[in-house]
């Protein structure tokens, strides 16, 4: 917990001055909606897609996985596969998901 608090601290701050290049005016607005829209990210379109690709349509994934085991010669190894290019799908769709809404909703300069 005390971790994930850091980093979404750091990265609010680091969005907020850097990334968008705001003026500090509107942090408090600013920063409710960056909060929301991370716990989307986090406990919506993570848990989505992980849901997804790993109980409702895991072929894909598993095809995959299968062809990276072979790729790499670890045999036996096509569950960890599976497992991290799920992780990796829903990395993706949540940095995705957050870097719209930061630019469109978060960090908009009204």
């Amino acid at each position: 917990m005390v971790s994930t608090t850091v980093a979404m601290t750091f990265s609010f701050v680091v969005n907020l001055l850097w990334v968008f290049n705001l003026e500090r005016r509107l942090v408090p607005r600013r920063a409710w909606r960056f909060l929301l829209m991370t716990a989307c990210a986090l406990y919506g379109v993570q848990n989505a897609i992980i849901g997804l690709a790993s109980d409702l349509w895991p072929a894909p994934v598993n095809e995959v996985a299968r062809f990276c085991a072979r790729l790499l010669s670890a045999p036996g190894q096509e569950e960890l596969f599976a497992r991290n290019l799920v992780t990796l799908a829903a990395t993706a769709a949540s940095m995705t998901w957050n870097y719209f809404w930061y630019r469109s909703y978060v960090f908009r300069d009204r």
